[in-house]
């Protein structure tokens, strides 16, 4: 069976289909594909590009937060893993030590903003250590990205909050972290006083997730 994948969202269009059903793209010859060839080549998201970013060990997880989500009027535009950083105590500072570290990932469709997170046991995943700041030195804990299978107490912590685009006010970007290990953390503040603060591995993530949120508020 041949299909058509949409090269901005990854929508599967029927063969003899010029305009994604999703996003309204027009599709180009080459974006003619067998179904087959289509999942081996994309991997753990087969026909969700965009998704590509994501640990393979969340795609049960993300096919369900979509599944439950998404509307027909909408498009993935962007995904990715995220992190929670928390402070560490070493027992005599009297520093908060958390039992949990968060972790999850980030999706962000044409009309909300998904977040899914998991508690992970303390020292239970490999972590990333970094001093917060340069002048503090307080010491700080990241989850890494999932390189295993959740655990069934990972799953059943599973928090998935969905934010409208709509009510976005406010959306920056900044460095957190000093030394060998800097994350970039994204603020969004919504309508209604809701807020999401997460973190990404990566800068390019991080541009990738706040560029859609930065080009909402200058409409």
């Amino acid at each position: 069976m041949k299909v058509r994948v949409c090269p901005k969202c990854g929508k599967h269009n029927l063969e003899n289909a010029w305009h994604c059903i999703s996003c309204g793209t027009t599709l180009p010859l080459k974006s003619l594909v067998d179904t087959e060839s289509s999942q081996s080549s994309t991997g753990s998201f087969a026909g969700q590009p965009a998704l590509s970013s994501i640990s393979p060990y969340f795609e049960q997880d993300v096919a369900e937060a979509l599944r439950t989500s998404m509307q027909d009027d909408k498009s993935i535009i962007w995904g990715c893993n995220v992190t929670q950083p928390t402070r560490q105590s070493n027992g005599m500072m009297g520093l908060f030590m958390a039992d949990t570290l968060m972790f999850g990932y980030l999706i962000i469709t044409s009309q909300s903003l998904i977040c899914a997170q998991f508690a992970s046991g303390f020292n239970a995943r490999p972590c990333l250590e970094f001093w917060t700041t340069a002048y503090s030195r307080t010491p700080a804990l990241a989850v890494d990205c999932p390189r295993s299978p959740l655990t069934p107490e990972e799953q059943a912590s599973r928090k998935v909050t969905i934010y409208d685009l709509d009510n976005l006010v406010s959306a920056h970007l900044e460095s957190i972290g000093h030394g060998d290990i800097s994350l970039m953390q994204l603020t969004a503040s919504f309508r209604k006083g809701k807020m999401l603060t997460v973190s990404f591995y990566t800068l390019e993530e991080a541009r990738k997730a706040c560029k859609p949120l930065a080009a909402r508020l200058d409409k």
